[in-house]
């Protein structure tokens, strides 16, 4: 666990996942990298939802998809 200059709480696992805890207690899930057959990264950008299922949040040209970058989901008190 390590806090970010953002104010962020990061959590990185042994695969290379992470889990970030905004200061406002939104839970930012991304999964670990997977990478093509030339090296590129090719999962950047994607999310996870709060049941680890994937969340796309581009389209096939790169392009973000409107109301796909926070997923809603909070630490809860």
């Amino acid at each position: 666990m390590r806090s970010t200059r953002s104010g962020y709480v990061e959590y990185r696992f042994a695969d290379g996942s992470l889990v970030h805890i905004r200061p406002d207690s939104e839970v930012v899930r991304t999964p670990a990298p997977r990478y093509n057959a030339e090296g590129r990264r090719i999962n950047r950008g994607l999310r996870l939802d709060k049941d680890g299922g994937l969340l796309q949040t581009r389209d096939a040209e790169g392009n973000l998809i409107p109301g796909t970058h926070q997923t809603g989901e909070r630490l809860s008190d």
